[in-house]
């Protein structure tokens, strides 16, 4: 089943830190859904459409983790028309032009031998940028799909220079709200104690115009999903869910005897580390194995890696009402791997990449609860052209 998210109001999505001691100013926000977030509404929307006390059984809160969430992706909508947008990926690099906007791709060699580095894997490839100029501050938080299809074909040359506005958005609107601590007591102002709500609006500005790009979130879900007005996390925000049409993109016939792909990050991967742990190799290894892609047949090994660094995310363990009989209590702190990220995969047999490539688009490389929760899902591009052994 396919749906969208559409908001009429700023969405307040919480990374789960404590806000900390008295007067420090803490707390904060994430500037787009997490896959969890979205799942989150989803389960609770289906859960309730079933029985209006499903969640009061331990029973019924395991069985509603199956409901899956699948390729996830935002879209705008700019001069009528509706295009999709991806995070940039990590091995490209914004330097500035004038008023616009210059994209350095990185390639992937051996460690020269006049160089040194604490990874002795001889297998392992380095990400190099031969880029003398200063990183562009304005740059986009998404690109728009038809960017991503020449970065995906190969075709994004070093060089290339965009206007913004052509290239993608460069972020959502947003607003940030300073609030007072409250005594939970006497519900009285507890003096020096502040913190601060970043509200997300889900569309962006044109920086030519200001005109206005509305955004939604388009998404797969594996059973039915009551439409309208839901509630979406924890500040309860209301959005507005509907039946989608769109067709995601499908994976184009590019992927044929290539020996080396790229995996893209669409949302973020929860590994409990920077790379799935089936295809993360030793790095004080002598070499990379090649290793089966879990179910199946198809082996690849990992030779290098982009990742765009890590963002944290908590939540609240609403089972733990019923085994303590108390409020609830959050959840862990873990790091996920930011959106964006790149591996560069070697196919052992080129003339299985095509299969592989097919097999991996738009699913998740996680595995376990972090796949149904919709982490982990990749895009995929071709790599010959960056890869220089």
């Amino acid at each position: 089943m396919r749906y969208s998210v559409q908001t009429r109001d700023y969405l307040i999505l919480r990374d789960g830190k404590p806000f900390g001691d008295e007067k420090n100013f803490g707390g904060s926000s994430y500037s787009s859904i997490m896959p969890q977030t979205l799942a989150g509404m989803v389960r609770t929307a289906v859960g309730f459409s079933r029985d209006a006390n499903y969640f009061s059984t331990e029973e019924n809160i395991r069985n509603i983790l199956d409901v899956e969430i699948q390729k996830i992706l935002y879209a705008a909508t700019r001069n009528g028309k509706r295009d999709f947008l991806v995070p940039p990926p990590a091995d490209v690099v914004f330097t500035k032009t004038g008023h616009k906007i210059k994209t350095n791709v990185l390639t992937f060699a051996e460690m020269p031998e006049n160089c040194g580095t604490d990874i002795r894997n001889r297998d392992w490839l380095v990400p190099t940028l031969d880029c003398s100029e200063k990183p562009a501050k304005d740059v986009p938080s998404r690109w728009f799909w038809d960017t991503f299809t020449q970065y995906m074909n190969g075709r994004l040359s070093e060089g290339s220079v965009f206007s913004l506005d052509d290239l993608g958005i460069a972020s959502f609107i947003t607003d940030t709200q300073i609030h007072n601590g409250l005594n939970p007591e006497t519900r009285s102002t507890q003096e020096g104690r502040l913190f601060a709500n970043k509200q997300l609006y889900m569309a962006a500005k044109n920086c030519s115009d200001g005109s206005l790009i509305p955004v939604e979130l388009s998404f797969d879900v594996s059973e039915p999903l009551p439409t309208g007005d839901t509630y979406l996390g924890g500040e309860r925000r209301t959005v507005d869910v509907r039946e989608s049409k769109a067709e995601f993109p499908a994976c184009p016939a590019i992927f044929d005897n290539q020996r080396y792909l790229k995996l893209v990050l669409l949302t973020h991967g929860s590994f409990g580390g920077w790379c799935p742990s089936w295809l993360q190799p030793d790095m004080n290894a002598d070499g990379i194995e090649f290793v089966c892609i879990p179910g199946t047949e198809y082996k690849v090994r990992l030779r290098s890696a982009c990742v765009s660094g890590w963002d944290g995310v908590s939540g609240w363990d609403y089972a733990s009402k019923l085994r303590d009989g108390k409020k609830g209590k959050p959840k862990p702190l873990a790091k996920l791997v930011r959106p964006g990220s790149v591996y560069l995969l070697e196919i052992q047999n080129p003339a299985q990449s095509s299969d592989i490539a097919k097999l991996l688009w738009g699913n998740s490389i996680c595995d376990g609860q972090s796949k149904k929760d919709g982490f982990g899902l990749v895009a995929l591009g071709l790599a010959s052209n960056q890869v220089k052994v």
